[in-house]
């Protein structure tokens, strides 16, 4: 059922992680990365289990935390001390989701088969590593973060600018 992936940079749409729709007895399978495509949009057990949604261009999608509130957006100084912190953490998470990705046993980092699939998550977004070792972003949830929109708004905005960055070059 599960075959090789192909590697693409999305900034928008649908990103297939299989090369055959799941079955429905899929869905439940917590250990089964649920893919846009890849687990049939059209399915009943899909919409039923509320994965049917559109992923908006990360520009037009990029939310504020507290908006919501009523509060005046948030504005976040680029130069502060306390900013350049929480980019370094960021910078820290993704680069460790990264290297735990990649790394084999014995703790060295092991050839990547074009065959296999390397795939992490960091606040809702999916990274996919290729075989020559660079991760691309494969995936955004619709509600990106699970808490840390609401709980670090800076961390979550910061790692939302971080993507952006990636995605332009």
């Amino acid at each position: 059922m599960y075959g090789p992936t192909v590697r693409a940079l999305a900034t928008d749409g649908y990103v297939r992680l299989s090369v055959e729709p799941y079955a429905d007895g899929d869905y439940g399978n917590q250990r089964i990365h649920i893919s846009n495509v890849a687990a049939g949009r059209t399915s009943e057990a899909y919409t039923r289990l509320g994965y049917d949604f559109f992923v908006r261009p990360m520009a037009e999608r990029t939310p504020d935390p507290r908006a919501s509130a009523g509060a005046p957006p948030l504005k976040l100084p680029s130069d502060s001390d306390d900013w350049a912190a929480v980019r370094r953490r960021v910078d820290e998470a993704v680069s460790h989701v990264v290297q735990a990705v990649m790394l084999g046993q014995g703790g060295t980092v092991a050839p990547l088969e074009a065959t296999d699939v390397f795939a992490s998550q960091l606040y809702g977004f999916d990274f996919t590593i290729d075989d020559g070792g660079h991760p691309w972003l494969t995936e955004v949830q619709v509600c990106p973060a699970l808490g840390i929109e609401r709980d670090a708004p800076a961390v979550f905005m910061e790692v939302l600018e971080l993507l952006r960055e990636r995605l332009a070059k």
